[in-house]
């Protein structure tokens, strides 16, 4: 007959019970770092709304502040100084539309991010749209990550 050591059987179950284990706290710990990620990618989308909703706002800022001064008219400026960045040209048509832009592609602020500004003036109505970027007006065709935000007002009419 063929006996077995107790001793070598109690070996084989801790060895089994080892891997076991170790098992179970990896998968826990790749499941931990997939959350982890997960949190990491919302946190970085979420940082970059907030620059392009903020580029946007700075940019209806500009825009009201300018047109409360009656720049945007027929015969107006050909450009304007918006907070740090100066000497935007005014494209404009005799219709009453106005596009504040560096190249035709909007221009940066001075931290890096990209702000469209269109100004539509029609029937004593004013409508001023702004698109804003989290990266610059160049890397708004290149970069994967774009996070575009766009602010509309309008008034006037009463």
């Amino acid at each position: 007959m063929h006996m077995i050591s107790t001793k070598n059987s109690k070996q084989g179950f801790i060895s089994l019970f080892t891997v076991l284990l170790t098992t179970v706290i990896l998968a826990m710990a790749i499941g931990m770092s997939s959350i982890a990620l997960k949190q990491l990618v919302l946190a970085s989308t979420a940082d970059d709304a907030n620059e392009a909703f903020y580029a946007a706002d700075s940019g209806i800022q500009c825009a009201v502040m300018y047109d409360s001064q009656g720049v945007f008219q027929v015969g107006g400026p050909n450009e304007i100084t918006c907070g740090p960045v100066q000497n935007i040209p005014i494209d404009s048509n005799d219709a009453g539309y106005y596009i504040l832009a560096q190249e035709t592609n909007g221009f940066d602020w001075s931290n890096g991010n990209c702000v469209r500004i269109f100004v539509t003036k029609d029937a004593g109505i004013t409508e001023i749209e702004v698109f804003g970027y989290n990266v610059t007006c160049a890397e708004i065709s290149e970069s994967p990550r774009v996070v575009e935000r766009a602010l509309r007002v309008r008034y006037g009419g009463f």
